[in-house]
């Protein structure tokens, strides 16, 4: 909750930031948990940008920085705590809001992080394809005991792979070309694009090779991004 002397100081510093083309202000910090985290009245000293920038008080950058310590800190510590996802980055961020007959300060934390979709798969069986025939073929040359193998695959930022080593009931062996060069050819448009994606190929050979398939699992990822109030109050 603000103090009288906050709300004194907030509605200053509107007047001050109106009477320089300001109607609203933003301060954001960046917030990796609270081991890594250091605040001082400088985060407060200005804002906006360019030709629309106006310095803060030196009094009221120290009126924010109190408040901030106070109000929000705490509450940023437990939202950091209470987030489930895998964090790629996150911040805290303060606004004061002048539009209209608006007169009100809040702060949120955002974050955003990394996901991954459901797998989907694919079976490719020996009978449809004669890439499968070759493949099935090339492992048996490896070991004629092999029934089960697999191989992973890995792709984001515009680049990816799939492994050298395919693992086999019968040990570990450098993949045939012709079963990477498969998995290359039917994995889904833009599997190593942006954020990309990851998933296994599994080969199955039983007694009778005519019956064998490969499947190729998928699963893409993904970025998102959320947030959670921390305060709101008007002055």
């Amino acid at each position: 909750m603000l103090s009288p002397e906050e709300k004194k100081s907030l509605a200053f510093l509107k007047r001050y930031l109106l009477s320089n083309g300001l109607n609203y202000a933003e301060f954001d910090i960046e917030y990796e948990g609270p081991d890594y985290f250091t605040i001082s009245p400088d985060d407060f000293s200005s804002v906006g940008w360019g030709s629309d920038s106006a310095h803060i008080p030196a009094k009221i950058q120290q009126v924010l920085y109190q408040f901030f310590i106070r109000e929000i800190k705490p509450k940023l510590e437990d939202a950091y705590d209470n987030v489930n996802q895998d964090i790629s980055t996150s911040g805290v961020r303060m606004r004061l809001d002048f539009r209209g007959n608006t007169s009100q300060i809040d702060s949120f934390f955002w974050w955003s992080f990394y996901g991954a979709s459901d797998e989907t798969s694919e079976i490719y069986e020996y009978e449809n394809y004669e890439s499968v025939k070759t493949c099935m073929k090339d492992l048996q040359e490896l070991n004629p005991n092999i029934q089960e193998a697999r191989a992973d695959y890995s792709g984001g930022g515009d680049s990816g792979y799939v492994e050298d080593t395919i693992t086999t009931n019968e040990g570990n062996f450098s993949i045939p070309e012709s079963c990477s060069d498969f998995i290359y050819e039917h994995l889904p448009s833009g599997w190593e694009i942006n954020e990309g994606s990851q998933g296994i190929a599994e080969f199955v050979i039983p007694g009778n090779i005519e019956e064998s398939y490969i499947e190729i699992t998928y699963q893409e990822n993904y970025e998102g991004e959320s947030r959670t109030t921390l305060f709101e109050e008007d002055f």
